[in-house]
């Protein structure tokens, strides 16, 4: 806290001392001592809005260095109305100043002769000055570890949190609580601080804003060793490659296995391959030279290879099912060994995770000194870390990897829920992960975390601040940020509220032991409907609190407040809270499609779970759009073509025939965890109308005769199927994020695709990865003559390739795939992937077959 000198005064510490003497004598004499010094030293900054100080940069100091000195004048302002004079050194002023970063007064001090670890900092008071600095690197300059270091603007922002009081609690203008002051004081003080971990990165809160990476830099995130992991295996041994080297795919079924997707395996124990990749590793580095790390992971999922000499190198995890850590660790030994030779000063980094999270059981076998693993906890993502049985098994991986290895990273998904929702801080979970992560040494930190920062605001604050510093207290850092971003009394009424539904969530997950990270209707059923009716009226009190708080405080509250408005309209789009008007937060689902397009300025808030600001405008690809005769030999057997069942986001084009309205009836919207939005936009990307999407509530609008005019669904997880009248359409074909294409759910249907003369050959895929899941798909010419039929029950994933016919009618016009359950296994999800060649439109009206071609 500030200290303000004229309430501190010297008569008050000793009345304080008399007070204390009864209870404790030494004590007291202790406290008198300690306050006429202090009384005597401190260093009075500013008084009654005016100040004696300058505040003293280099001129040619690192943008950090001269950002955070701009900063330090702003928010000195902000606070107590005096306005300190920047001075750019080697001038040295004649009043007294604060030097921030290496200036030729700090160099004069004598302070700056002490070493600091990268990104730390020193406060420090002579002579009625105070210095501010640490090592920072000079712009477009990297640190050994290809990192940076901003260890004078962590000085700075720690100087303002600690002496002025200062706290961003949420990006931009809304986010920063600043206390107005009369006075200030600093106290004597010389005191060296560095982060805990040197590399603390925070994904999926919208880093891409300007305003978050403000507030990042503020919360002193950063990395002075810069360590880059993810699922690489896809972009380091592409499918393309398979048919030169079979060999260097993962063998099922005693076959090689074609790749598709991104998430196939490679044969790691093919020495050729091993080669293969080191060098591409290597080269990778070399184009990089700002890379430190290079990843290894592989792709996600299961499906390893089943070759003899993969699967010598099979092991048993402690709960009895496959373990291929023997098999990764060979891997990421053999290729790390290859590169060190080559790049000793440059590491490769793999992840510890899923069916490699377990240490062997004939023990960690040496790692090469220039792997770092990264240790990706995927049996606590989510909130699995309130089971004990959890906890232990948690601390037991850290103790035994952290003792092998020096270079340990940490990736997790902790209070988390795939697909948004309500996401508690779970302060509990904190103080259990962030003291562990500091004893057993963890270098590295990436924590993944939710973009909502209406609701989630106060666990990225959280995360922030452990990551800096994981000696704090989670508990008393929430009710800080619920008193200082709400008021006092409104803020413990929102405290309630997360306290609340975290002990909703912990009962949860330890009732159901095979809950991991995904929201699910389960969980809006049994927690979030049955909390509901509570966390409205604990909002109502705050709302009716908040009279007594800042302007800004009730802006933070009302933004909170949308985040319960959605979490009604999903309890009642589930039918376990009633659908009623009479409540405040009620709103239609028009008024929810026009609040989720808000935007707080500065700051780009995500109000709904894994879905963005809808754009007014979007850029489309002009095409050709030509509507063909009906097809003479359509192999349909299907009676409503109009129809079509898909998963996850898709985009829809229409082109009526003539004036028209267009109907769009979501049939089934299944699995509906998160807010399902929608935009219909004309040909130029201009949107003619957005909103929520709702099984059997029928989406119309009007267009003109041959205008194009597109649909566009945005989710991440919901399952639809869709009913569409009014205008011949076509659905794109587009490469979804897991990059599997067009993805049927269940329902399929034939889908005609149009393949041009000028084409003299073609390939098309059909995977069905997931365990269980089979089909059995049929490929017809134009003529109707079937040519292939593509099954995967024996293989997940199936190719063919097509070579043009000397016979015009079974090459150039509309050929069908008809995706059928096959003879054993269930009928999932079927994804379908075109040749690039093609183009990407597909339709499933044989009456009214478009042919769509992409004008370059």
């Amino acid at each position: 806290m500030a200290f303000e000198p004229e309430k501190e005064t010297r008569k008050m510490f000793i009345k304080r001392a008399e007070r204390l003497m009864r209870s404790c004598p030494l004590a007291a004499l202790f406290l008198v001592q300690a306050g006429v010094s202090r009384a005597q030293q401190n260093t009075v900054l500013v008084s009654e809005g005016k100040s004696a100080y300058s505040i003293v940069r280099a001129a040619n100091a690192p943008s950090s260095v001269s950002k955070a000195a701009d900063e330090l004048q702003w928010y000195i302002e902000q606070s107590t109305g005096a306005k300190l004079p920047l001075v750019s050194s080697p001038a040295v002023p004649n009043n007294r100043y604060i030097s921030v970063g290496d200036t030729a007064v700090a160099r004069k001090s004598g302070l700056m002769d002490n070493a600091i670890p990268l990104e730390g900092f020193r406060i420090a008071t002579r002579g009625g000055n105070i210095f501010i600095f640490g090592p920072d690197t000079a712009d477009k300059e990297l640190t050994p570890q290809r990192g940076t270091s901003n260890g004078t603007a962590n000085g700075v922002y720690t100087f303002l949190e600690d002496y002025f009081n200062v706290r961003w609690l949420l990006p931009g203008e809304m986010g920063a609580d600043i206390p107005k002051l009369k006075a200030i004081a600093i106290p004597v003080v010389d005191r060296t601080e560095a982060p805990a971990f040197p590399s603390r990165t925070l994904t999926s809160v919208q880093t891409e804003k300007e305003s978050v990476k403000e507030w990042q830099r503020h919360l002193k995130l950063g990395n002075s060793i810069s360590v880059k992991h993810s699922h690489s295996w896809a972009q380091i041994v592409p499918p393309s490659l398979f048919a030169q080297h079979p060999e260097w795919f993962a063998e099922i079924g005693g076959k090689r296995t074609l790749p598709v997707g991104d998430r196939y395996k490679i044969e790691t124990t093919n020495p050729e391959l091993v080669q293969y990749v080191a060098d591409t590793t290597i080269k990778f580095l070399q184009d990089h030279p700002d890379r430190f790390t290079a990843s290894l992971s592989a792709t996600d999922s299961a499906n390893w290879s089943e070759s003899a000499a993969s699967k010598v190198l099979y092991d048993k995890d402690p709960r009895g099912g496959l373990s291929v850590t023997p098999l990764m660790l060979k891997f990421y030994n053999d290729v790390a060994k290859i590169v060190g030779k080559a790049l000793p000063d440059r590491m490769v980094a793999g992840y510890i995770y899923a069916d490699h999270l377990y240490p062997p059981s004939t023990g960690i076998p040496p790692l090469e000194p220039n792997f770092f693993p990264v240790l990706a906890t995927s049996n606590s993502y989510g909130y699995q870390l309130y089971r004990p049985s959890v906890q232990k098994e948690w601390d037991e991986l850290f103790q035994a990897w952290g003792a092998k290895t020096s270079n340990l990273g940490y990736y997790d998904l902790p209070n988390f829920f795939k697909g948004g929702y309500f996401t508690p801080p779970a302060p509990e979970i904190l103080n259990f992960i962030f003291p562990r992560l500091a004893k057993y040494n963890v270098k590295h930190l990436d924590i993944t975390s939710n973009s909502t920062w209406g609701q989630s605001g106060v666990k990225n604050y959280l995360f922030a601040r452990l990551m800096w510093n994981p000696k704090l207290d989670a508990n008393a850092l929430a009710h800080e940020f619920y008193v200082r971003a709400y008021g006092a009394e409104a803020g413990l009424k929102v405290e309630q509220i997360y306290q609340g539904m975290d002990a909703a969530i912990k009962q949860y997950y330890n009732k159901d032991q095979g809950i991991a990270y995904t929201a699910s209707p389960a969980f809006v059923r049994q927690v979030l409907g049955v909390q509901y009716p509570r966390v409205e009226k604990l909002y109502l009190e705050a709302e009716k609190a908040s009279a007594k708080a800042t302007p800004q405080q009730r802006a933070r509250l009302q933004l909170f407040g949308q985040h319960i408005m959605l979490m009604q309209w999903q309890v009642r789009d589930f039918g376990v809270y009633p659908n009623t008007t009479t409540s405040p937060l009620y709103r239609t689902n028009t008024q929810l499609a026009e609040l989720l397009k808000g935007d707080v300025p500065g700051f780009g808030i995500e109000n709904a779970p894994a879905v963005g600001i809808t754009k007014a405008e979007k850029v489309y690809a002009p095409v050709k759009v030509e509507l063909l005769p009906k097809l003479a030999n359509p192999q349909t057997g299907l009676t409503a073509p109009n129809v079509f069942s898909t998963i996850q986001a898709n985009r829809i084009l229409f082109y009526p025939t003539a004036d028209s309205e267009i109907q769009i009836k979501p049939v089934r919207v299944a699995n509906q965890v998160d807010i399902v939005r929608y935009g219909i936009y004309d040909a130029f990307g201009k949107n003619i109308q957005s909103g929520v999407m709702n099984t059997g509530e029928i989406i119309r609008f009007t267009t003109s005769e041959k205008q194009v005019c597109y649909l566009d669904i945005e989710s991440t997880t919901a399952r639809f199927e869709m009913e569409f009248r009014g205008a011949p359409f076509a659905i794109h074909n587009f490469t979804d994020p897991g990059k599997r294409g067009l993805r049927f759910d269940a329902k399929t249907s034939p889908i005609y695709f149009y393949v041009p003369a000028s084409l003299r050959e073609f390939y098309i895929t059909v995977n069905t990865s997931s365990p269980g899941e089979t089909s059995l798909n049929e490929l017809y010419s134009p003529s109707g003559k079937q040519v292939q039929t593509l099954a995967t029950e024996t293989t997940p994933a199936v190719k063919f390739n097509a070579i043009a016919d000397a016979s015009p009618g079974d090459w150039e016009g509309f050929w069908c795939l008809w995706p059928k359950k096959a003879a054993s296994g269930r009928l999932g999800t079927v994804n379908i992937k075109f040749d690039p060649a093609l183009s990407q439109w597909v339709v499933t009206d044989p009456n009214q077959p478009l042919k769509i071609s992409e004008l370059k």
